[in-house]
């Protein structure tokens, strides 16, 4: 802005008595900003400028966005072992940052047992296994042997349960005839000899009777016999079922009619 030279005027009536005279302007004192670099973390700012004298920014300076961490791979620092956490970290190649992280133990890993002393009747024996990775070794005894475990190896009893013999030997159901059979008398029936599997005749001793196939017997003065102890016991069975049933149906017919004679009273 411009200025003005040193004037004067009167305080009562406002008459100049001194003109003041314009000045031109200085002009801004110029002053550089220094730009100012992102970090990881901060934002920077861009290059700028102002005046020394009345602080106006001649060059305004911009923001920077931060940049962020750049960090490489994990790094083991310290190895775990059966018992004891591992750790590992990785640095921002920036600022230097680090993170760091546990790693968890590998607890024990034990291979087989080996046995380092046989047990005997005496004393106990031992075995031993062996931790892969830090090498400790777990012990365990081993029972001693007893003499009725060693007896039961050596002889053991045979203790499977043998089949029963539950076969039977069938029953003679072959009748001798009668020894006071009549030899005169040739119209005699023979005895029923029938069982559940075969429907046999068995003529009696002394006479000259035949069987033929479908169970008559035959005598010398052709008189002719039945089996009556056989088909003649199905028939007769059959009988009796066919009576019941036709009682069954009478009793019915007669509840039948019973029952709509009284509904026709009603």
């Amino acid at each position: 802005e411009k200025g003005l030279t040193e004037g004067s005027h009167c305080s009562v009536c406002n008459v100049v008595l001194v003109k003041q005279n314009e000045v031109a302007a200085k002009g801004h004192t110029k002053v550089t900003d220094a730009a100012v670099a992102p970090t990881c973390t901060e934002k920077g700012l861009t290059e700028g400028s102002h005046c020394s004298v009345c602080d106006t920014a001649l060059v305004k300076q911009n923001e920077v966005a931060a940049i962020g961490h750049q960090y490489g791979d994990f790094s083991v620092t310290k190895e775990p072992t059966c018992t004891e956490k591992g750790e590992k970290e990785k640095t921002c190649s920036s600022c230097g940052d680090t993170v760091k992280e546990e790693l968890a133990t590998l607890g024990h890993q034990y291979g087989n047992w080996v046995v380092t002393k046989e047990a005997t009747e005496a004393e106990p024996g031992e075995k031993v296994r062996t931790c892969e990775h830090c090498g400790k070794k777990e012990t365990k005894a081993i029972p001693a042997l007893s003499s009725d475990s060693e007896e039961t190896t050596e002889d053991p009893e045979d203790t499977t349960p043998k089949p029963e013999d539950t076969t039977t030997e069938p029953e003679n159901t072959t009748t001798e005839p009668d020894d006071t059979t009549n030899p005169d008398d040739t119209t005699t029936e023979p005895d029923d000899l029938t069982t559940d599997s075969v429907d046999t005749i068995v003529p009696p001793v002394g006479t000259d009777d035949e069987t033929t196939d479908n169970g008559t017997v035959i005598t010398d003065n052709g008189g002719a016999g039945t089996d009556v102890g056989g088909k003649g016991g199905k028939i007769c069975w059959i009988c009796w079922l066919i009576i019941l049933l036709i009682i069954l149906l009478i009793l019915a017919t007669v509840y039948y009619i019973r029952k709509k004679m009284k509904e026709k009273k009603q």
